[in-house]
């Protein structure tokens, strides 16, 4: 007898493929540039503000070790064997000065770098959420695009209040380590102290996440650029 073919179940009917959304419309691509913009300012804010944030660390540092060089110069401390040399006291005392004036110059350049930083940061969220506003009153209004513009605006600004938070701590630091000291009070243990202190702080950015802002730009920018490849 002929063998029987197995019977083949019926196949069930594709789903219908859903329709390709439509292209953005010419405001909506307006809105999207707005994002791109900003974005690129946004970023390169954030880059000068990581490598700016490294030099000032580094001044800081600097005038923080000064600071305790001075405590030991200037206090009775310990020194053992070198407890009668003068001149060592002397010398550790003077090289802490020039060193003192040498890390506040950086710092007052790191800060005045790290301002600007922060400015241009707060100028292009300014600008971003004027221009996503506008749109939203305007022909592209109630549009995805439009709705998309507007969280990631309301995020830079978040994020941008952040870094405004951090420069105002950062310039109650730099005014400390940049003001001339009393007579006879630069050596004090209590301002050293305070110096380690303020140099944990400037390190620890206690208001701000660099690598958030980070994030945000690669989300607005896949936004603005559906196509872009985001590592």
């Amino acid at each position: 007898m002929p063998k029987k073919s197995p019977s083949k179940s019926p196949r069930e009917p594709r789903e219908p493929k859903a329709p390709p959304p439509p292209p953005p419309t010419r405001d909506e691509l307006a809105v999207m540039r707005v994002v791109e913009q900003a974005c690129t300012s946004l970023d390169l804010s954030r880059r000068r503000w990581v490598k700016l944030s490294d030099s000032g660390k580094a001044a800081l540092s600097g005038w923080a070790n000064s600071m305790q060089r001075l405590a030991y110069a200037e206090t009775d401390q310990p020194w053992g064997l070198l407890a009668d040399c003068e001149g060592v006291l002397e010398g550790v005392g003077a090289r802490a000065h020039t060193s003192l004036g040498t890390h506040r110059a950086q710092l007052e350049e790191a800060m005045r770098g790290l301002e600007a930083a922060v400015g241009a940061m707060r100028a292009a969220v300014d600008t971003l959420r004027q221009r996503v506003d506008a749109a939203a009153a305007g022909a592209a209004a109630g549009s995805v695009a439009v709705e998309r513009a507007s969280q990631v605006s309301g995020h830079a600004e978040r994020i941008a209040r952040t870094f405004e938070q951090e420069i105002a701590l950062r310039r109650a630091i730099a005014g400390e380590a940049l003001a001339d000291p009393e007579p006879g009070s630069a050596g004090e243990p209590a301002r050293a102290e305070r110096a380690k202190l303020y140099l944990s702080a400037w390190v620890l950015g206690v208001y701000v996440e660099p690598d958030e802002l980070e994030e945000l730009i690669a989300s607005g920018r896949a936004f603005a650029d559906p196509n872009r490849n985001v590592v």
